[in-house]
């Protein structure tokens, strides 16, 4: 029996990866378009603290409320969709995200996901 090798056909391959070749490249490419999404959010100057003031002033709120304890509607919506971009767009760690809002981080991955609902469902 021949090798892939020797009859001519190459496979995309890559050692962290479990799959046949089209199965990786697919991975790969979306992994490349979050971190292009990441750094071309960066080079756009979003960063934590531009998320919380854009979220801020969607929502109608004053930034300094969505810091440290408090449960009123429009301060967790806020955390929700901070979370969320926090997380998915700008790639930052929940504990990293936790710490910033002074919430624990298992309310911050709940809170993600709670965030990703509310921003599909509202177009946001």
């Amino acid at each position: 029996m021949k090798s892939l090798g020797n009859e001519g056909i190459f496979l995309k391959s890559d050692e962290r990866i479990l799959g046949d070749g089209d199965f990786v490249n697919n991975v790969l490419a979306k992994a490349d378009e979050a971190m292009e999404r990441k750094y071309a959010l960066a080079a756009q100057g979003v960063d934590l603290d531009r998320l919380i003031q854009l979220t801020a002033e969607l929502l109608s709120i004053h930034p300094k409320r969505i810091f440290g304890p408090g449960k009123s509607r429009d301060v967790v919506k806020a955390r929700n969709l901070i979370c969320h971009w926090g997380a998915f767009e700008l790639k930052l760690t929940m504990t990293h995200l936790a710490s910033a809002l002074g919430i624990a981080v298992p309310t911050a991955s709940v809170a993600a996901k709670r965030g990703e609902r509310m921003a599909s469902e509202n177009g946001y």
